[in-house]
């Protein structure tokens, strides 16, 4: 996946969504490309269509493209671009009895947010559940949440014994993501990442003071997450931080998920 991480890692937005659209056409995936005006601004959400049959009711796999200016979002969200265009390539290749959309979202790292568009284009009561990928390609450990979303009926497919089957933290609550547009619409979703192991106490501490109410900066020898640094033009803001390794951890996950959320 790192050949697909390397052409879409481009500080030039329009540069990053045509590359996207080449890798698609390559892969011989079919696609549209929303282009909406939502609030302010233009929106440009890629939506790649899988089983989708007759029905208007779909399961949504999702990351941004989009970067914030000057970076060239190596892993801030390449990696979860390339990870799902794998992804529908596998899906295009077996028996499906669910309809889904892999949708690229423009906007995540500003107002307006393409997701938002997404919603409000489909209609929420047609958008079954969502798994959202951002941040995969730095680390060795998956981080899933919310956590009570996996009882959502939706989501019960995902046994405990599945999880246990993956190097996996389970979180109260995901660093903030497009999930959060879909959480603020009652859509049941959960957010994929990974992050290097030696993160999750920090994660889990600083998770703990948003959900209380406390500035983690109170927190006397908290150490900030290393994954933070990869992102935002941050000093790890770089294809070179971005490993195979890690979309693997997660793509084989998210396959695991696909085949058995399709068993018969």
């Amino acid at each position: 996946m790192m050949n697909y991480v390397e052409r879409i890692a481009m500080s030039n937005k329009e540069e990053r969504f045509r590359n996207i659209l080449k890798l698609l056409e390559e892969s011989q995936l079919p696609y549209e490309v929303y282009h909406n005006k939502y609030g302010n601004h233009w929106v440009n959400n890629i939506i790649v269509p899988i089983n989708r049959k007759n029905s208007d009711k779909r399961f949504v796999l999702s990351a941004h493209y989009d970067n914030l200016d000057g970076s060239t979002a190596s892993n801030d969200n390449a990696s979860g671009v390339a990870i799902l265009i794998k992804l529908a390539q596998f899906m295009q290749k077996i028996t499906l009895k669910n309809c889904y959309d892999i949708v690229f979202f423009d906007r995540e790292e500003y107002e307006d947010r393409g997701s938002e568009q997404y919603i409000e284009h489909i209609g929420k009561e047609n958008i079954l559940g969502v798994i959202n990928m951002d941040t995969c390609g730095f680390g060795d450990t998956i981080i899933l949440g919310p956590e009570m979303n996996l009882s959502k009926k939706v989501f019960e497919f995902i046994t405990k014994k599945t999880l246990e089957q993956h190097p996996l933290q389970l979180i109260k609550r995901t660093p903030g993501s497009d999930d959060r547009s879909f959480e603020n619409e009652n859509i049941p979703n959960l957010s994929i990442g990974i992050v290097p192991e030696e993160d999750i106490s920090s994660i889990l501490t600083i998770i703990d003071c948003e959900i209380d109410g406390r500035d983690p900066l109170s927190i006397i020898g908290l150490n900030p997450p290393t994954f933070v640094e990869t992102t935002h033009n941050g000093i790890k803001d770089n294809i070179k931080y971005v490993s195979d390794s890690a979309m693997q951890i997660a793509y084989k996950f998210l396959k695991n998920l696909i085949e058995l959320q399709n068993i018969n």
